[in-house]
């Protein structure tokens, strides 16, 4: 009998299950699906998104329209219950791209790499696309929490912000009307849309250690983070008073949306000035403003900002500086607001949308 006929069942590994859209590799271990890595650098590399029909609000949002402006949700008229209005309208519109996240209060960190580190948030496409993989690398976290799993606390405690947390006082603020306040130093919109710049991690790279692969497979799903940028900042005020409402003295409630929405722009210049401040390479962010269930936005030049002062934490005391912040912020509330529910605003938030594609196409999987 030829040796080839012979029977090797007995040398033979047992057979194992293998996962659909999966492979093993030497050591036995589950090759992900699609796990080549893929360069994002350019957004003709990456795949076509999907045509997505013009915002309509859900059922959700209108429900969560209620805990705003309903006396029984919202007895003291406050503002924290637009985060949960607002993060839902942007959990939908940001749905259609994987690399768009939405976050409620997020901090704008001081972080030593921000200064080196180009970003851009239209879709003129400066800066995005003008980085150079030097800068680029600043981003990556493969040094640190990526090669090696004993490293990553270290590394987060060497680059720990530098920034005075009053953690106490924080806490001390839980019962005011306002949301969460930090101390001067801190900047904390209370809503932000976050753009990742995505690849895939390429399995052959870490096969040499059990700690490195469940590291990038059991915990990033394969996924590494190349960039990280706000696409959007957005703060919030409480709704005008119901009583105008009920009295239907229209002058009287626009006059009460139109300061409420003021008040939020001036916390909005302050916190696009330290924003530009942090990150010099930035030419303009979403800003929208919004007063309860009244909400406006525009795309903030840098230009239009006046004067900060990093040492003082806010703009400069002189009087032609003051003019300039009370001429932004009437300006801005001046804009045309909507009601969040309407079909003018659904059409408002469609607009909008158009504004995230460009960056949903730069970095998606």
């Amino acid at each position: 009998m030829s040796s080839r006929s012979k029977d090797t069942s007995s040398s033979r590994p047992a057979a194992t299950h293998k996962s659909i859209g999966s492979s093993e590799t030497h050591d036995g271990r589950q090759k992900p699906h699609n796990s080549k890595p893929r360069r994002n650098r350019n957004s003709n590399k990456t795949p076509n998104l999907p045509n997505v029909p013009p915002y309509k609000s859900s059922e959700k949002v209108r429900t969560s329209k209620l805990l705003v402006y309903s006396s029984y949700c919202n007895r003291r008229n406050l503002e924290d219950p637009c985060h949960a209005l607002y993060g839902q309208i942007f959990h939908e519109l940001t749905q259609p791209y994987s690399n768009l996240i939405p976050q409620i209060q997020c901090r704008l960190w001081q972080n030593p790499d921000d200064a080196y580190e180009p970003v851009v948030l239209d879709e003129k496409g400066r800066g995005h696309f003008e980085e150079h993989d030097d800068e680029d690398a600043r981003s990556v976290d493969l040094d640190v929490d990526e090669l090696d799993c004993f490293a990553a606390p270290r590394g987060r405690v060497e680059d720990e912000d530098e920034l005075p947390y009053d953690e106490a006082g924080n806490i001390s603020m839980a019962l005011s009307e306002g949301t969460v306040a930090g101390t001067s130093h801190e900047v904390i919109p209370d809503l932000v849309v976050i753009h990742l710049r995505l690849e895939r991690f390429n399995y052959r790279d870490f096969l040499g250690s059990d700690h490195q692969w469940n590291i990038r497979w059991g915990h990033r799903h394969g996924i590494q983070v190349k960039h990280k940028c706000l696409s959007l900042i957005g703060e919030f005020k409480p709704n005008p008073p119901r009583k105008l409402d009920i009295a239907g003295d229209q002058k009287a409630l626009t006059k009460e949306i139109v300061s409420g929405l003021g008040a939020a722009w001036q916390q909005l210049a302050a916190d696009a000035a330290q924003f530009f401040l942090r990150h010099p390479y930035v030419e303009d962010v979403i800003c929208l403003a919004a007063s309860g269930v009244y909400w406006q936005y525009r795309l903030l030049e840098k230009e239009e900002i006046p004067e900060f002062d990093p040492n003082l934490m806010g703009f400069k005391d002189d009087v032609q500086t003051q003019r300039k912040v009370t001429t932004f912020i009437r300006m801005s509330s001046q804009e045309k607001y909507y009601e969040v529910g309407s079909v003018e605003s659904d059409a408002a938030f469609t607009k909008l949308r158009e504004r995230f594609r460009f960056l949903g196409k730069d970095g998606a999987l």
